[in-house]
């Protein structure tokens, strides 16, 4: 759906918002403080309504340092578009769209629906009054973005960007494209449909702007010199954080000594990684002092950017979540898929948190990285009516007694250390290490969606990533729930 308002309309709404600004601003049309040497013709006016008459929180993105208070949606608020030279500031993660070539005057966001993040309708643009000809406004693009839940985004492209963010609650925006201060009014509008959870809201890639501003480059970096010492650590960390948020949500109670841990599922090293986190846990509380970020938080973004040392997509990763006080043995025992599971089986456990098949075996495509226990997939190698490969069985049974054992193999054979798509095709080929892989594709309902991931890099990617944002977001302790733990091992 789309529209363009007429001069009547966008004067009808032309109207100040009540402004709660955290840099000074002098009026809602008068440029933030430091920009004065800009054309206040780059700040362009962006509309926002809400079909709710809920009153609703909106954020602008740090880069144009001010938020919003919407006391009014019928007091539409203002947006500043921020001047070309502060794009960059924009984006403090890496960019997550890619761009392909459309037809001129089209511009497309969009993201599958299947995510129940966000779901954008595509539309045509229609310009209004121009001060100038510039006629090449978006010319020849789309842009395809992985809009995810609770996050401010940007879209910035050459000249041209929007801005936008998200709000509390489901609600409709309407944003407007800009380019530089050569172009002063531009009424195109897309509208936004925002699909979110009263928790996960209380959760923001901003969280801790103020208390914390280093910690994403922190743990990027203690990260990355985890995974340098040990390739294996990055399927480590990112299994950890599967089984800390599918038990009792991601409130990192799976770091705490006992408890979870002695879940069957967790034995015998199954789980690692800890020290890891204990590590970073403590670069991070040197940055920016003790008790400010949580241990949960912490494992949520090193699991992203496991993903992203080790080839994968980046994704965001909204903050604020707080530690449990305590473990849940029966939860992990009742909550985690196992590597004997049938397809119905994963379905349903899946299901139970909120997960579509789809999303389930997106998610299964971790197992692209990591290795599994011989104890784990003996019944499947040594029995001659699995669904496997002949070769496949042989070349494992050589490093796996019948017996089981604690012997490692790669889930993915052909690129255990890099995140793709292999995992997917080796399926397709009866080469998947457990059973509850090999399910994904053995003549069942989830064939067709392991042949276009093994067909389709990016279709995974995308569905991969705005899984790992859905799961994130499971059950989150915020405000004051929980505790900041100082040692992620120990509750206070």
């Amino acid at each position: 759906m789309f529209f363009s308002l007429t001069s009547h309309e966008k004067n009808k709404y032309d109207k100040k918002p009540e402004i709660e600004t955290t840099s000074p601003v002098q009026s809602a049309h008068q440029s933030p403080s430091g920009w004065d040497d800009h054309d206040a013709s780059t700040f362009m006016p962006v509309m926002a309504y809400s079909t709710s008459s809920s009153t609703e929180d909106l954020f602008v993105g740090e880069g144009c340092n001010m938020e919003l208070n919407c006391v009014d949606w019928d007091s539409p608020p203002i947006f500043y578009v921020c001047p070309e030279e502060e794009h960059d500031s924009f984006l403090d993660t890496p960019p997550i769209f890619d761009e392909y070539g459309a037809d001129e005057s089209e511009f497309c966001v969009t993201t599958p629906s299947l995510s129940g993040n966000l779901f954008v309708e595509c539309a045509d643009l229609v310009w209004e009054d121009f001060d100038i000809n510039y006629t090449r406004l978006f010319s020849s693009v789309h842009l395809k973005l992985q809009l995810e839940q609770l996050q401010s985004m940007q879209i910035t492209r050459k000249q041209s960007y929007i801005s936008f963010t998200r709000t509390k609650v489901s609600s409709f925006l309407t944003m407007a494209c800009t380019t530089h201060s050569a172009l002063s009014i531009s009424l195109a509008m897309i509208f936004i449909t925002i699909l979110s959870s009263p928790a996960a809201a209380q959760l923001s890639v901003s969280f801790y702007g103020a208390t914390c501003p280093s910690v994403f480059d922190t743990v990027r970096a203690a990260t990355r010199s985890a995974i340098n010492r040990e390739g294996r650590m990055g399927a480590s960390i990112l299994r950890l954080f599967f089984h800390d948020c599918f038990v009792s949500g991601c409130d990192g109670g799976v770091l705490l000594e006992g408890g979870e841990r002695a879940a069957i599922s967790n034995r015998d090293g199954s789980i690692r990684g800890f020290e890891v986190i204990d590590n970073i846990k403590a670069q991070v509380d040197r940055a920016c002092g003790r008790s400010v970020v949580s241990c949960a938080d912490i494992l949520a973004i090193s699991a992203r950017d496991s993903v992203v040392e080790m080839g994968g997509q980046s994704y965001p990763v909204p903050l604020g979540r707080r530690d449990a006080r305590t473990a849940n043995l029966a939860g992990a025992e009742s909550d985690l898929p196992a590597p004997f599971h049938d397809l119905r089986q994963l379905i349903s456990v899946f299901s139970r948190k909120g997960f579509s098949a789809r999303e389930m075996v997106a998610l299964s495509g971790a197992h692209t990285v990591g290795q599994a226990r011989c104890a784990t997939f003996t019944d499947r190698i040594y029995n001659p009516a699995a669904n496997i490969d002949p070769a496949f069985a042989t070349s494992r049974q050589a490093n796996c007694p019948r017996s089981g054992g604690d012997n490692l193999a790669p889930l993915d054979p052909q690129s255990p250390l890099r995140f793709g798509n292999n995992y997917f095709q080796a399926l397709m080929n009866r080469r998947g290490l457990l059973t509850s892989d090999q399910v994904l594709f053995n003549n069942g309902s989830t064939d067709s969606i392991v042949r276009m991931y093994a067909d389709n890099a990016n279709a995974f990617a995308t569905d991969f990533t705005n899984a790992m944002v859905k799961m994130g977001n499971l059950s989150p302790l915020t405000g004051t729930q929980g505790e900041i733990r100082t040692t992620c091992q120990r509750a206070n």
